[in-house]
């Protein structure tokens, strides 16, 4: 095992560990230990993605090779600031390797070319290519929950929660995962987001006029048998998971849910992100106030809101700005 020295604490820490993974997870919490609180969680959540990826692809988590970083950002469709922040953390993450007596001379390199390709995106598209951002009509809607709704598996009927939560409520991935079952307010339809965007605090209203996404909720706390206080724990791999644990599930495992559940309703590369603009965007072409729906989405400038919100279709339009 190769020995990294590290900037961090006073002078230089000397990192060393039985297995690189274990290395890893030192690294991350020398670099949270410089960083403010709300950013702790975002930074975590960026490195643990980047674990899951080198796992996935049979990679030391350690070959930050430009190659392999490419290939991580763009693994996933990230909305602009997200994949920002995302790039920004791992621009940190090789400074800190640069400082490895073995390998920093690498790792400076790898990190000069990452840069010389972002500056060349931003030149060239002014930010990168851009993602398709697309919310869904009702019908779309009833289709992508129709695709769980009738699964009685556990992980049926935690996608058919989720995906109705996520609709009904407009709350980010990270908020969701976060999410206990203490933070429901059952009676009222209503969610404590605890853990926003910032590090504040929200209530955000579950905006379904049935009971369904409520009952929903039920199933789900049934099918744990009140054993979890998370509301989305982390299940076993399989074709039939099961629940095993209290901690969180990863943020990704909605990437995967939303992109799995697409392709069985026909509809091509939907994003977490586009069922908050579909939330958004379907409350605002309904009537919902400007203010409620910033409030809703925990967004300090109402502009913000609105950059959410596609245009309906011509049919739908018409019948809403006819005189």
């Amino acid at each position: 095992m190769s020995e990294m020295i590290i900037p961090g604490a006073p002078g230089r820490v000397n990192i060393v560990a039985d297995t690189s993974d274990e290395q890893f997870q030192l690294l991350i919490e020398l670099i949270a230990e410089n960083l403010a609180p709300s950013s702790k969680r975002v930074y975590r959540h960026t490195y643990e993605q980047w674990r899951d990826f080198t796992i996935r692809n049979q990679l030391d988590v350690f070959d930050l090779s430009f190659e392999n970083l490419s290939a991580f950002l763009n693994e996933h469709e990230l909305a602009g600031a997200t994949r920002r922040a995302c790039k920004a953390h791992m621009l940190r993450l090789l400074d800190w390797l640069e400082e490895s007596p073995t390998r920093g001379e690498w790792y400076a390199v790898q990190r000069r070319r990452l840069l010389k390709f972002l500056k060349g995106a931003r030149m060239e598209s002014e930010g990168g290519k851009s993602r398709s951002k697309r919310a869904l009509n009702r019908a779309e809607v009833s289709k992508l929950l129709a695709v769980w709704e009738d699964d009685t598996r556990p992980l049926g009927v935690r996608n058919y929660a989720l995906l109705r939560l996520m609709i009904y409520t407009g709350l980010r991935r990270a908020e969701v995962v976060a999410l206990h079952w203490d933070d429901i307010d059952f009676e009222d339809q209503l969610v404590t987001v605890r853990q926003g965007k910032g590090g504040k605090e929200r209530i955000a209203a579950i905006a379904d006029i049935t009971d369904d996404t409520i009952q929903s909720l039920y199933a789900l706390w049934e099918a744990q048998k009140g054993a979890y206080d998370h509301i989305f724990p982390a299940m076993t791999a399989g074709y039939n998971p099961r629940f095993y644990t209290d901690e969180a599930m990863n943020a990704e495992t909605i990437v995967r849910v939303v992109g799995g559940s697409d392709k069985r309703i026909g509809i091509e590369r939907l994003s977490a992100h586009d069922l908050r603009r579909t939330h958004i965007t379907l409350a605002l072409n309904s009537g919902a106030p400007l203010p409620d729906m910033q409030a809703q989405a925990g967004h300090a400038n109402a502009a913000t809101t609105l950059l959410y919100a596609r245009p309906a279709d011509a049919k739908s339009r018409r019948l809403r700005i006819a005189f």
